[in-house]
């Protein structure tokens, strides 16, 4: 059986790539990626000749999602 999950989508016209930066409490900015991995179970981008969409899936069981986390396969 497969985990109750709410899927989001955001969209973009940057055609980069996500990507996490190194960032610290202090610093404004830089910190979306870091909470797509901690708070998702799975993610993955795709491209759409405009710019880009980052799909996530979050667990809504509240188990939360495993650790480590490695983004999946873009969609």
């Amino acid at each position: 059986m497969r985990a109750a999950s709410n899927h989001i989508a955001v969209s973009d016209h940057s055609p980069a790539p996500p990507v996490r930066r190194n960032t610290g409490p202090a610093i404004p900015g830089g910190h979306g990626m870091r909470i797509v991995e901690r708070l998702t179970s799975t993610w993955g981008t795709e491209a759409d000749g405009e710019g880009k969409t980052v799909r996530a899936d979050l667990p809504t069981t509240g188990e939360g999602c495993p650790r480590p986390h490695t983004p999946g396969p873009t969609f």
